[in-house]
């Protein structure tokens, strides 16, 4: 045996203290994220009242705008359609759930008012205008003359032409809903319709879209289970790996640098506040974290050959045919997502959550070709390569070469879900697309699979948001 064969087995070996260190770095930089998602919370509403124009509430936005334009589907196709598509006061309320301060219950007017009428609308300006009398200070002047202006166009109708272009520039989309309030000819007035009925079809298309993949998927899944009690599926990761040693720490250890190296990013956007320069050029600087799991342990002198089958990055049995079966592997795994968003929903009634994500929020408004192109790279090319390679790959080999297929897959999920941003409520339903991921890359052995299933995921997923809140 040569002398760097002889290492390199030694160092596979793990010391007694190292797994602790390395568990240990890990749930101190997985906590400082979840620290730091529950620190990027809103601002404070008094800043948000002296800036409103800076300030957007994506969920808002995406409820009244889908609500609006199947209202105005239903007017446009009549009867049955109309009463299939909306109910006014249901979609009301929906609107209201995300109406949850002032600037967003000041822009929950002016959709609501077009579902029930301009006293709905006054009654939400009234509620704020009483909520002024408990405050320490009153509102900001451009704030009370946008409210007044509000007032005046669900009363009379009239206002100025500044006031109008205030609103517009204040409170975008709402804003502008509001100065064409009674102005059904008006080129704004078309504008926002067709806008708002294009989408409306589109969402629609896309909700029976998925409804068909559930009724594909559920039938998989039952079908994955009858295959599965006959003994026609088997897992095809433990004999992929079977030359590999039990437990190499060094797939912990890119574990460990991976969150290292995520949470140095976060903590820089933290510094640098607002600046969107620095949030583009950390966008880009992402990139630089998928390797670590490839990377890593070859610089710690592992073969090539271990490293691709520990963290599956192999064809397996055909690149096209591995992508099939992560296309078929996600599908059959909707009725467990399913469950997964069931438990969130709940999470979300009972603790008056309202889950989102950075990305969908930098979506409110925008038209920009270039900020698409960024978002769908990172969500459906950057986290289903970056994030399958360090859990689904490195991290799920760890702990599956110690303990069982469902104990490794539930607390890679966990870690998952945890250190992701849209909050705890949205554990349960993170947790759930994780698991299918993990089953896809226990089944199949091999890590692209699992890479397919997550860029479908989050495809659907920008796609219905861009339809929503582009601008």
């Amino acid at each position: 045996m040569t002398e760097a064969a002889t290492t390199n087995q030694t160092d596979q070996k793990p010391k007694s203290w190292r797994p602790f260190l390395l568990w240990t770095t890990i749930t101190v930089c997985a906590a400082a994220i979840i620290a730091l998602n529950v620190m990027a919370a809103p601002p404070e509403e008094k800043d948000v009242l002296a800036d409103p124009a800076s300030h957007q509430n994506a969920q808002l936005q995406m409820t009244a705008r889908n609500a609006l334009g199947m209202e105005w589907l239903g007017e446009n196709l009549g009867e049955p359609f109309a009463s299939a598509l909306s109910t006014p006061p249901v979609a009301a309320a929906q609107i209201r759930t995300f109406a949850n301060d002032e600037l967003s219950r000041f822009r929950s007017a002016p959709p609501i008012a077009e579902l029930l009428g301009p006293e709905a609308a006054i009654e939400i300006l009234d509620e704020i205008a009483a909520a002024e009398a408990s405050r320490a200070e009153p509102w900001p002047i451009e704030f009370a003359q946008d409210l007044q202006a509000l007032r005046d166009i669900y009363t009379d109708g009239n206002i100025t032409l500044d006031e109008a272009d205030g609103l517009r520039e204040r409170h975008g989309w709402a804003g502008s809903l509001a100065t064409t309030w009674n102005q059904p000819e008006s080129p704004e007035r078309k504008a926002l319709v067709e806008a708002a009925v294009s989408r409306a079809v589109a969402t629609v298309a896309v909700i029976s879209g998925v409804g068909l993949a559930s009724l594909v998927g559920l039938v998989l899944f039952v079908l994955a289970i009858i295959f599965l009690a006959f003994g026609k599926i088997k897992p095809r990761y433990p004999k992929s790996v079977a030359d590999l040693p039990a437990r190499d720490p060094v797939y912990l250890e890119a574990m460990a640098l991976f969150l290292l190296g995520f949470l140095g990013m976060q903590l820089v956007e933290l510094a640098a506040g607002d600046s969107p320069a620095v949030g583009m050029i950390l966008m880009g600087a992402q990139w630089a974290l998928t390797p670590i799991p490839i990377v890593w342990p070859l610089l710690r002198r592992r073969p090539w050959s271990h490293v691709k089958n520990a963290i599956g990055l192999h064809t397996g049995t055909g690149l096209f045919r591995e992508i099939g079966w992560g296309v078929i592997g996600y599908l059959a795994g909707i009725p467990i997502i399913a469950v997964g968003l069931v438990l969130t929903l709940i999470a979300s009634s009972l603790t008056d959550a309202q889950p989102s994500h950075p990305a969908i929020d930098m979506l409110a408004g925008e038209d920009s070709l270039l900020v698409f192109a960024m978002i769908y790279l990172l969500a459906c090319v950057w986290a289903p390569v970056s994030e399958e390679l360090i859990f689904r790959g490195a991290l799920y080999h760890h702990l599956r070469r110690g303990m069982g297929m469902l104990l490794s897959a539930v607390l890679v999920a966990f870690i998952f879900a945890a250190v992701h941003p849209q909050g705890f409520a949205t554990i349960p339903g993170l947790m759930s697309i994780a698991i299918v991921l993990a089953l896809l890359r226990e089944f199949r052995g091999s890590i692209i699979p699992s890479m397919v299933g997550h860029a479908m995921h989050n495809c659907a997923l920008v796609t219905l948001a861009i339809i929503t809140l582009g601008g």
